[in-house]
């Protein structure tokens, strides 16, 4: 049986809904019906990885000879790079892990095939239409193929798309916030879904864009440029489209503004105070709705911001030897703590 099952089986028999009998045979029969064939992940790696390689070998013989080559040769070269990986992945349908990866860097290649065949009869070479065509694949990669590295690499490519956009036809003036809100905002709302490669998508993108607010405001100097009118547009879409994702989902307005607009709007210590408490609405967020990965995000960012804090304004009033020392005793006594939280908060869950 799986441990989340067996937990509650244990929870009916101390309260008295089903005896010991009772229990003993819904585990013979989950025993019995359970799948014989598990999914082994070391050779599921092997299986990835080798792939990876494979696809980065294949890209770089290609990159080495591809000057020296006639144009015929570059289409036919074309087409295999964007149709050869997909076309094996239909020899293993019953390898799983070498069948998603083969996919995966099939629709990967594609990318390079649209920017290759755009150098070879000399198209336009701006980035906005090529991520353009790229996103329409992985999106096409995904209705046909439907398995998650499909719907990953479609998440990923179209804000890039759209990232590449308002890089090329937005205002040039304060164009770093409306980026952080897009892919801060879409972090949040993969975070909140139900697609689980989604959800570990959405947090890697919160802590990610987490650091890169704080290197943000640690390079940036004490003056932010006036806020432009498409900015304040952009805010609001992206707020009424958390809303529209459901009352749920209301909370997520809040935390975006923390992380995106008020965030790279102050400077100095003042950021570090709202940064930590945009993490820890996400904890407490995440035991109202009984999510541990949120609960798991929100610790992650707040020990991120406490030692990003530290390291660039308190360490510097202690000197090199004290103020390493007390970095040491920060990590091991606040690492204790938190993790302590953690399991306290993710008890209160289950």
């Amino acid at each position: 049986m799986q441990p989340k099952a067996e937990v509650y089986l244990k929870r009916w028999s101390e309260a008295g809904l089903i005896d010991a009998d009772a229990a003993e045979r819904i585990r013979a029969f989950e025993a019995s019906h359970a799948p014989t064939s598990k999914t082994r992940w070391a050779a599921a790696i092997a299986w990835g990885f080798g792939a990876l390689l494979i696809g980065a070998g294949v890209i770089s013989f290609v990159a080495a000879n591809w000057s020296g080559l006639p144009e015929t040769a570059k289409v036919a070269l074309i087409l295999l790079l964007t149709g050869g990986f997909h076309a094996a992945a239909g020899f293993f349908p019953k390898v799983r892990a070498l069948h998603l990866a083969l996919h995966g860097i099939g629709t990967a290649s594609l990318g390079a095939g649209i920017a290759l065949t755009a150098q070879t009869f000399n198209l336009s070479t701006d980035w906005n239409g090529w991520m353009l065509l790229w996103a329409i694949g992985a999106c096409a990669g995904y209705w046909l193929i439907r398995d998650w590295l499909q719907m990953v690499l479609a998440a990923l490519l179209i804000p890039a798309w759209l990232t590449a956009e308002w890089t090329i036809r937005g205002p040039k003036s304060n164009d770093e916030l409306p980026i952080a809100m897009l892919w801060t905002g879409l972090a949040l709302l993969y975070f909140v879904s139900s697609h689980k490669p989604l959800v570990w998508l959405g947090g890697i993108g919160i802590l990610q864009a987490s650091i890169a607010l704080i290197i943000f405001n640690s390079s940036g100097g004490a003056q932010r440029p006036a806020i432009a009118q498409p900015v304040w547009l952009a805010f609001g879409i992206l707020v009424l489209g958390l809303l529209a994702a459901g009352r749920k989902h209301a909370p997520a307005v809040g935390v975006v503004a923390l992380l995106s607009y008020w965030s790279t709007q102050i400077h100095g210590w003042t950021f570090y105070p709202i940064l930590g408490a945009a993490f820890a609405g996400l904890c407490f967020w995440g035991v109202s709705v009984q999510r541990t990965e949120r609960v798991n995000v929100g610790i992650a960012g707040f020990a991120i911001t406490v030692f990003a804090f530290y390291v660039s304004h308190a360490m510097t009033l202690l000197g090199s030897s004290l103020g390493l020392i007390a970095l040491g005793i920060l990590m091991l006594a606040g690492g204790f703590a938190l993790e302590k939280a953690r399991r306290r908060l993710v008890e209160r869950i289950q």
